[in-house]
């Protein structure tokens, strides 16, 4: 899922993914974890990517691919971080799973937030922290039929992310062009899981 969540958002062609394990368990299991983000990442620009033919799909595409682990210590015990570019893009998250089955992302560009990540429809945004933000968005997200199902937050020095959870709707597209358009907005966008 993080790999899919940012090959969506990049919105560029990537040209490098960089995949850091932290923990025992992560780093235990890199090899397998590393093709999974690679098949998600890789999903988001072609079909029938598998996690067995993930890693040579990337190095035909072109894509370089570093992996590493880490000892430093982190808010969670065994966390991914995936670092994706392209153009002259960067995008960067982190993720978890706190128990069975409930996979969480923990950062998003750099910035803390704690939002699930049990597939659908997430609509992930970075604005100026000020207030009002979140009300012209849900009133944006009403005007165009689209019902959210948890809104994360969270705040860094420069601004702040979110990360909407939404039910598939027709106007979703156009509620995310008009968030786009809202002066306090830096980027909106919405990514399939």
């Amino acid at each position: 899922m993080l790999g899919a969540m940012i090959a969506q958002s990049l919105r560029a062609r990537a040209e490098s993914i960089g995949i850091r394990y932290y923990g025992p368990l992560t780093t235990a299991h890199e090899q397998v974890l590393g093709s999974a983000v690679l098949t998600g990442a890789l999903s988001a620009y072609m079909d029938g990517v598998t996690p067995i033919n993930a890693r040579a799909l990337a190095s035909q595409r072109g894509l370089d691919v570093v992996e590493s682990r880490s000892t430093r210590a982190r808010d969670f015990v065994n966390v991914i971080s995936v670092k994706l570019r392209g153009g002259d893009r960067e995008r960067w998250v982190e993720g978890t799973v706190f128990e069975p089955s409930s996979p969480r992302l923990s950062l998003l560009d750099g910035v803390a937030v704690e939002a699930p990540l049990g597939g659908g429809t997430l609509v992930l945004l970075s604005n100026e922290d000020r207030p009002g933000v979140i009300g012209e968005v849900g009133s944006a997200m009403g005007r165009h039929g689209v019902n959210i199902g948890s809104f994360a937050l969270g705040r860094g020095e420069g601004g702040a992310v979110g990360v909407i959870s939404v039910d598939a709707a027709p106007g979703l597209d156009a509620a995310v062009e008009e968030i786009r358009n809202l002066t306090a907005i830096r980027e909106a966008v919405a990514v399939r899981l």
